[in-house]
């Protein structure tokens, strides 16, 4: 009897050091990933990450090199001599780039950046980067969150537009499902000015596009398109997610080569109007009268010189699951 009463006693005195143990492993483990985090976050570390990023290799050939990491890593950062070379060699380089984000977002599938600040830059060149041979969505599959993105001060190299020019930019962006958002502003000066935005909110009942592009000849937007001359585009329009209507217009040098009648019915996008692309078009890909070349088919309607069209994507915008779905293009008489 004595025995039993020993062995009930010892049992619970067994079972508080079995827990205390694990309470004692997992406050220690804290300490381990505490004391971790706040080595990276020290000089020693920010060097050790500096490393890591110069040794990415991209698919596509780009390459990163920062020569010094200031601040914190998980909140205001600031990148000192930061560097990106393509196939050709150093592309873009920026002395000073002020980042304000939230890294720890990045385990709920969320880029979280309250601040990208770029006071001068330089790009040498165009980009040169090696053709990707897998086809994915354009869109990344996680959200992404900017709140203020700004370069002060984007010097141009003459090797990009022939003569050096200094552009600006400032934006700010909100992807994610049900919501997207992008308000850009980019202005290249004596030769570029674009004024971008696109807000759609289906459960808000919003849904606002405005394009504004003018462009100079030689400059960048008709060095995009391939034209000699001048070019503008402008894209307007009212209503809201349920129904919105709107205009495309475009003009290659004295040519008006859009001429679009835009809409937009919850998700569904078509459009109607004149489309005269022979204005863009060299060499065999058009005939002397400015017929496309069977070759230059989308979605297996031939491109006229003027002409109508409708265009009726599957996908609806602001559902991140559509995203992939093709598009279908049909003539209209």
């Amino acid at each position: 009897m004595t025995e039993e009463v020993t062995l009930l006693e010892r049992r619970p005195k067994h079972r508080i050091a079995w827990w205390r143990w694990i309470v004692s492993a997992v406050m220690a483990l804290l300490v381990i990933v505490g004391t971790a985090l706040l080595i990276v976050d020290t000089d020693i570390g920010h060097r050790f990450v500096a490393d890591r990023i110069a040794a990415i290799k991209t698919a596509n050939g780009l390459r990163f090199t920062v020569g010094r990491i200031d601040g914190s890593l998980y909140g205001d950062t600031r990148l000192v001599d930061l560097r990106v070379y393509d196939l050709e060699g150093l592309v873009f380089q920026a002395p000073n780039v002020t980042l304000d984000w939230s890294p720890f977002d990045w385990f709920s599938n969320r880029l979280e950046i309250r601040r990208l600040i770029v006071d001068r830059a330089i790009l040498t060149h165009t980009p040169r980067t090696r053709p990707s041979k897998s086809r994915g969505p354009i869109l990344p599959d996680f959200d992404i969150h900017i709140g203020k993105l700004s370069v002060g001060r984007l010097a141009l190299a003459k090797r990009v537009l022939g003569t050096e020019r200094i552009g600006t930019l400032e934006g700010r962006a909100d992807i994610r499902s049900g919501r997207a958002l992008v308000d850009l502003k980019a202005r290249v000066a004596g030769s570029d000015d674009l004024k971008l935005r696109i807000d759609a909110e289906p459960a808000r009942d919003r849904f606002d596009l405005d394009v504004a592009a003018k462009g100079a000849a030689g400059g960048v937007l008709a060095r995009m398109v391939k034209a000699k001359g001048p070019v503008a585009l402008a894209v307007t329009g009212d209503g809201s997610w349920a129904k919105w209507n709107g205009r495309a217009n475009g003009i290659v040098g004295t040519t008006r080569v859009v001429d679009l009648a835009l809409a937009q019915v919850a998700g569904r996008y078509t459009l109607s109007g004149t489309l005269a692309p022979s204005s863009l078009l060299k060499g065999a890909a058009a005939t002397a009268d400015g017929t496309a070349h069977p070759r230059q088919r989308q979605c297996g309607v031939r491109q006229p010189p003027a002409g109508r069209g409708a265009f009726a994507p599957n996908a609806r915008a602001g559902d991140r699951h559509d995203r992939h779905r093709r598009s279908r293009c049909e003539r209209v008489s």
